[in-house]
């Protein structure tokens, strides 16, 4: 059961392309609500993926292969859950303050959030 969700996945590259440009007032606040849509999205998108995904894993082969198969989604999960919580931080603080490299940590979170995304889909950028 492969349950990649294009639309999330699609949204995920996306943000990297629309985070791209430099911030004037408007563009920045377009900024902030694309990356909030895309953290969310992402949040959400693995809480409907996670549990039939493990589920699936613990169903395949033999015990000891489905308790490594889960051990390595698992630790891609945790690396997921790290990347998304920086990008929440870094959205708080480009929200907060009124400077380019808050929102240049806010991109390189993005766009790290995006790559953990993907390693834990299995999803080829």
């Amino acid at each position: 059961m492969q349950s990649h969700s294009p639309k999330i996945s699609a949204l995920v590259a996306a943000a990297a392309l629309m985070l791209a440009p430099a911030c004037a007032a408007p563009q920045r606040v377009e900024t902030l609500q694309t990356a909030q849509i895309v953290i969310t999205t992402a949040a959400n998108g693995l809480i409907v993926y996670d549990k039939p995904h493990e589920v699936e894993l613990a169903n395949t082969g033999t015990p000891d292969q489905a308790a490594a198969a889960l051990t390595a989604y698992r630790a891609k999960r945790k690396r997921f859950d790290a990347a998304l919580a920086v990008a929440a931080n870094a959205l708080i603080i480009a929200g907060t303050l009124n400077d380019q490299p808050s929102v240049d940590g806010l991109k390189k979170a993005i766009a790290e959030m995006a790559t953990a995304y993907q390693d834990l889909k299995g999803i080829k950028p």
